[in-house]
């Protein structure tokens, strides 16, 4: 946890409205309406326990809960995207709490290029294509 006190990160936490359950450390965990969907999620995906030199984009990131499992396994760099800023608040919480190196950009799916943003050796799309309105756009794009 990071140099933050746990009275002031619990009080920071009860500000917001949690979708994603996150361990923050210290037996601190932000309160997500998902339970442990992240985390079936995440045993589904069958993810490597080391993605150390990988590079990550987590799109619709949310609180950024794939984010932050992909840098404990070693990924970098990591870029998380989520238009919310709702999103972008509770998700720079977070990134103070466990002293994250992950970079957010609060923008649209449709603002993510390869010219902009380099491309990426592992890309989370989860949770956000039934979300957009022309989904064979974002197929497409």
């Amino acid at each position: 946890m990071s140099q933050i006190s746990r009275q002031a990160l619990l009080e920071e936490i009860n500000k917001h409205e949690w979708y994603q359950r996150i361990s923050l450390g210290d037996g601190v965990v932000t309160p997500g309406e998902t339970d442990d969907t992240s985390e079936k999620k995440l045993t589904m995906m069958n993810l490597p326990d080391s993605l150390v030199g990988k590079s990550v984009l987590d799109i619709g990131c949310n609180e950024g809960f794939f984010a932050f499992e992909a840098e404990r396994r070693g990924a970098a760099p990591i870029l998380a995207i989520d238009a919310s800023n709702r999103a972008e608040k509770k998700f720079e919480l977070v990134k103070r709490a466990l002293n994250s190196m992950i970079k957010f950009e609060r923008k649209d799916l449709m603002d993510i290029s390869p010219e902009k943003h380099g491309t990426f050796e592992l890309v989370f799309f989860l949770a956000v294509y039934h979300h957009v309105r022309h989904p064979f756009a974002v197929i497409d794009h």
